[in-house]
């Protein structure tokens, strides 16, 4: 991110390249940003629904995050199942697409993205990690995708997955929220094990 970006997304300290968030109030810069409280994953089940149009289930969170509708360049499948969409840029210039359904929240597509961005973040002086732009080009050349539908792996009823691999909404909580608090079995977190199936599958 560069400044005005780093600031766009709700953080309040911008150093080295580098955006920085605080737990309150930031206290840096000539605007900074308020903090709305984060929003917890429900601890109750939702029963799964997909959704009949990509423009209906944005959260307020969303524009800040980064997650918007779906492009007029998705497939008409995606857009009938699916209504939130990020991305993370390849250094080819191409996408390595994310897909949610209604129940998602931003906050977890976000997640998401960061995980897959984390996993393709080169490590300086590493024996294969150096330069991870040949996995992160080859993922977008091939079209990689992460579809995160709602409810839960194998669950009746819960949403589809179409071309990419899978991440269930009941699998991904979000740090802050009831499931991670309370160390939920039932919502364990499969987003680390699921996003590096992507990468290898799609790029190693």
């Amino acid at each position: 991110y560069d400044q005005s970006q780093c600031a766009a997304i709700g953080c309040c300290q911008y150093e080295e390249g580098e955006c920085w968030a605080a737990g309150g109030s930031c206290t840096t810069g000539p605007n900074p940003p308020t903090y709305p409280t984060m929003p917890t994953t429900p601890t109750t089940p939702v029963t799964p629904t997909s959704p009949s149009s990509s423009s209906s289930c944005l959260d307020s969170y969303a524009s800040r995050l980064g997650i918007t509708s779906l492009p007029n360049t998705a497939s008409s499948s995606y857009l009938s199942l699916y209504c939130q969409y990020t991305f993370v840029s390849a250094p080819n210039g191409k996408r390595i697409e994310i897909f949610g359904q209604s129940q998602l929240s931003s906050l977890q597509l976000y997640r998401a993205r960061s995980i897959l961005s984390f996993y393709l973040e080169d490590v300086a002086g590493s024996e294969y990690g150096g330069d991870k732009s040949a996995v992160a080009n080859a993922m977008a050349d091939n079209r990689a995708k992460l579809d995160m539908p709602n409810g839960e792996h194998e669950q009746p009823g819960a949403g589809q997955s179409l071309e990419g691999q899978e991440l269930f909404y009941a699998e991904t909580p979000v740090e802050g929220g009831t499931w991670y608090m309370q160390n939920d079995w039932d919502h364990r977190d499969a987003a680390f094990e699921e996003i590096l199936h992507l990468v290898h599958d799609n790029g190693i």
